[in-house]
């Protein structure tokens, strides 16, 4: 997919945002936790001086933020989101 042609939203159909999601890091379960998240999946690793900078598209209309994971160095964009 070509910069001009755009990244459309799964769920309303309207033109995403290209970034980056910059966080520490990303934890997943498939369990809601309160307090602490100590041994779930990192999707995204941080490392010690580095802050990860994860290539992703928003929908500003949706609140939704999509974004590849795994295998993604902190501050390496995605073919895909190229």
């Amino acid at each position: 997919m070509s910069e001009s042609e755009g990244k459309k939203c799964p769920k309303c159909g309207e033109g995403m945002e290209k970034g980056y999601i910059i966080s520490e890091a990303i934890r997943w379960s498939s369990e809601k936790h309160e307090l602490w998240a100590l041994g779930q999946e990192f999707v995204v690793h941080w490392k010690l001086w580095t802050l990860p900078n994860v290539g992703a598209y928003r929908c500003t209309r949706c609140k939704l933020v999509l974004f590849h994971y795994g295998g993604v160095t902190p501050s390496e964009t995605p073919k895909e989101l190229s």
